[in-house]
């Protein structure tokens, strides 16, 4: 964030964006809503969904913004509360993955080659180092549709690097 005098600081811009950027798709994918801005993101969540992840997305927004205004709090017990607030992300980040993985699995694994084609574009740029997701896209690989074979066969490539393999 820029601030009046010119100098740039760090901010929690990026943690609200990337929850609510997942809470968002879990909303699209579970319950069929949508969610245009971020202030209403974690009432919809807890609404909808509800859930052990709800009371994070709530408090991520109410502090990160309304207490903090998006910097990075100076007090020492504040910033033990961003920690808490980080460290807990990671689990919701985890939770979100594990449907999100299972999401783009059905979706190379289904009858459409538009959904082929999105899954192999988010593999493409994100790989899962996942087993699962390897013989998925090598299946594809070796598919009828000459169209996604070089597509897919790259992305089996990198998510061979992604597991450490050769």
């Amino acid at each position: 964030m820029r601030l009046p005098d010119g100098r740039e600081i760090p901010t929690t811009r990026d943690l609200i964006r990337a929850t609510g950027w997942a809470a968002t798709a879990l909303l699209a994918l579970q319950a069929g809503r949508f969610v245009a801005r971020k202030a209403d993101c974690a009432r919809v969540y807890r609404e909808y969904i509800g859930g052990e992840w709800a009371p994070l997305l709530e408090e991520l927004y109410a502090s990160c913004r309304g207490r903090w205004q998006y910097r990075i709090p100076e007090e020492p017990a504040e910033r033990a509360a961003l920690r808490d607030l980080c460290a807990r992300t990671l689990g919701f980040e985890r939770h979100f993955l594990a449907i999100y993985k299972g999401y783009l699995l059905a979706e190379l694994r289904g009858p459409s080659a538009d959904a082929h084609s999105r899954a192999l574009d988010v593999l493409a740029r994100m790989p899962f180092a996942d087993r699962d997701a390897l013989a998925a896209v090598r299946a594809l690989a070796v598919s009828e549709g000459a169209a996604l074979h070089t597509p897919a066969r790259e992305v089996a490539e990198r998510i061979v690097v992604a597991l450490g393999e050769e």
